[in-house]
Parts: C-alpha cells; sequence; structure tokens
C-alpha cells in the first residue's frame, strides 16, 4: 500500500463503488486481486480500505474504453 499524504484524496469503498457505478463486493474483489490497489486499510480483520481518487478514476476510464 501506499503512504497517505492527503486524506480529501481518499475514497471510501462505498464511496469509490458508487463512483465507478459497481457494488461494494466488486469493489473488494478488485482491491484483493489488485486491479483497484487501496491506499491505505483500517486495522483489524474488518478495517476500512481507501482509495485514491486517482486510481478509482483511472480504473473508472478503464472500464469506459
Amino acid at each position: 500500500m501506499r503512504n497517505v499524504t492527503h486524506a480529501g484524496e481518499l475514497l471510501s469503498t462505498a464511496a469509490a463503488a458508487r463512483r465507478i457505478g459497481v457494488s461494494v463486493a466488486t469493489i473488494n474483489r478488485w482491491a484483493d486481486t489488485g486491479t483497484l490497489p487501496p491506499a491505505a486499510k483500517a486495522p483489524g480483520l474488518r478495517g476500512a480500505r481507501l482509495f485514491h481518487v486517482a486510481d478509482v478514476e483511472r480504473v473508472k476510464s478503464e472500464r469506459a474504453a
């Protein structure tokens, strides 16, 4: 995972799903496979994942192409 530099540039799993137009389960699957790498993860088994806006936009544009 990358270092988190600007908290304003991060999206939750649900926000990333809404932005791309997919389900939360799809975002989690993409995070697990490396398609959409999380920028940060909260501690614990169920810790929230956060994603850089730029990565979310990249995946969104790849899907549109």
